[in-house]
Formats: structure tokens, sequence, C-alpha cells
């Protein structure tokens, strides 16, 4: 046989996805239609309203649904800062802005949904994030994704 030189014996050749210098994330993120759901509080006598956004989330050959509040988003985003780098979040889209007058909104609600998927699949890019516990505590790997 002919003789191999040093790079062809370590570096294998490239194929699908990595052969165009992408390698997919460990977990992807699908928005799903979200929902009015009615809040325990009042705000002068009239019930409070949020939106759930419902998440389908693939990773790890495995699919489960979770569903969060835009304000739990806030809170992870708050979480993410404290724990991690501005090196280690490069990249990363910013969480949508906060709106309380358009907040339930057929159109903002839409446009939010899309941003938040765009923000969490950003995330899942970021390879010290997307393999952190507090990443896949956000999203229920060990509740509901089986790991």
């Amino acid at each position: 046989p002919g003789r191999r030189t040093p790079r062809e014996m370590v570096t294998p050749p490239l194929q699908g996805v990595a052969a165009f210098g992408h390698i997919a994330p460990p977990v992807v993120v699908y928005a799903k239609t979200p929902s009015q759901q009615r809040g325990d509080r009042a705000l002068m006598c009239f019930p409070s309203e949020y939106t759930e956004y419902v998440f389908c989330v693939n990773a790890a050959g495995r699919k489960w649904d979770i569903s969060k509040r835009f304000k739990d988003f806030l809170k992870f985003e708050t979480k993410l800062e404290k724990n991690f780098s501005e090196e280690a979040l490069l990249g990363r889209e910013p969480v949508p802005e906060k709106n309380f007058f358009l907040s339930n909104s057929p159109s903002f609600v839409e446009h939010r949904r899309w941003r938040l998927e765009m923000y969490i699949n950003s995330l899942a890019h970021c390879p010290v994030v997307a393999h952190s516990d507090l990443f896949k505590d956000f999203l229920e790997y060990a509740e509901k994704g089986g790991g």
C-alpha cells in the first residue's frame, strides 16, 4: 500500500456539516404556539394575564416540551451574567426587551417568541454555556430529557 503522510493518519476527512466549519449544537429548540394564562393576582380588580411560551427541546436523541414565562428568561439571563464571563457568552442573541403595554398583543407575542427561540439557540452555540448545569436546568433536561 501507498505511504500515508502524518496529516492523513491524524486528521480524517471532514464530512457532513463539519466539512463546512459548523458543528451542530448539542441542543436545538423550536418555539411552539404560546398561550395566554390568567394569573393569580389582580391589578386594579382585573385579573392578571401573562403569556406562556412553549418550546420543543431536541437534545441527545430525545424531545420534550417546556413552558416558560418571559420573566423566567430575564432571571435566567441574570444567572448567566453572574456565572459566565462576557467571553463565554460572546455571540448570544440579546433577550428581547420588556414591554408592559404591548405584552399581550398578538404581533408582539409572535415577535418575542421568535426572539426567544433565537436567544436559546444562540446559547446552544456557546459551548461552555450549552454544557452547563445552568442551561440544562433551564431546559428541564433532568426532569424531561432523561439526563
